[in-house]
């Protein structure tokens, strides 16, 4: 999958929160009741599970990444991939890379030292250097990557790269292994689509009520309507008199309240 234009996806979106909102009639703000992003995360998060589309474009072009790494001939080997900066920083944070002959291997970006990637070591000197697409071997091989830092060097980056050449020192590349990569959010170590999509939510704080609300047996118009309750969209009272609608005012069971989401349920 290549990316999409940004346009492209605001104008699918919104055919998407018309059908959920407002079916085959005219959608107004007025009728969505939760924000998109919020439709759009994880139900255990929080949210109603509806596919993020953008999230979801980038995690399928990770695997153009990730088969970049194989042995099989493909027609597209030597093109240029259609990744951005954010694809590429995503791939390297998901994965880590055993070293053989360094070939595949890049030697900022890639996790390879000690499990980490020297642009996260040594951030500074990776700011500073002239390459940064340089593979390990390409890299090691005549200490290029020395020559790439050095000029200009201020006292971070002579610090940081004292670190680095020193870890360097005990990396010895293998010419007869190939490069390992394994992706650490499968038990297998395999890419998959669904697990690249699923990171992207990662240090979002789970929902204590998603399971209660989701795995209940009801139908599922009780599961939803479950869930808006729970994100205070109710038409009560309370939220009438917000937008200044007709409203009793007094819940209908009790004659003594406001009529609110916690009062009512």
């Amino acid at each position: 999958m290549v990316k999409a234009p940004k346009n492209f996806l605001k104008e699918l979106d919104k055919l998407r929160r018309r059908f959920l909102w407002a079916g085959d009639k005219e959608l107004t703000g007025g009728k969505c009741k939760v924000a998109w992003i919020k439709v759009c995360t994880p139900t255990v998060n929080g949210g109603l599970g509806i596919i993020e589309l953008e999230k979801s474009s980038r995690a399928l072009r990770l695997r153009w990444l990730w088969f970049s790494w194989d042995d099989t001939d493909r027609l597209w080997k030597g093109m240029e991939l259609p990744v951005d900066n954010n694809d590429i920083a995503l791939f390297n944070a998901a994965t880590s890379v055993v070293l053989g002959n360094g070939n595949k291997a890049r030697f900022w970006s890639s996790r390879w030292l000690d499990g980490q990637a020297p642009a996260t070591l040594y951030p500074a000197l990776f700011k500073h250097s002239k390459r940064k697409n340089r593979t390990v071997s390409g890299a090691l091989a005549d200490n290029k990557w020395i020559r790439d830092v050095d000029y200009s060097m201020t006292e971070q980056v002579v610090e940081e790269f004292i670190s680095l050449w020193t870890c360097l020192q005990e990396i010895t590349v293998q010419p007869t292994h190939e490069d390992k990569i394994t992706w650490l959010h499968t038990a297998d170590g395999q890419y998959t689509a669904r697990s690249a999509y699923k990171i992207q939510f990662l240090g979002m704080a789970s929902s204590m009520t998603a399971e209660i609300t989701w795995k209940t047996k009801g139908p599922p118009k009780c599961r939803f309507f479950t869930w808006l309750m729970l994100q205070n969209r109710i038409w009560t009272a309370a939220r009438l008199m917000l937008r200044q609608w007709p409203n009793d005012y007094f819940c209908q069971l009790c004659v003594r309240n406001l009529e609110t989401v916690s009062h009512l349920f």
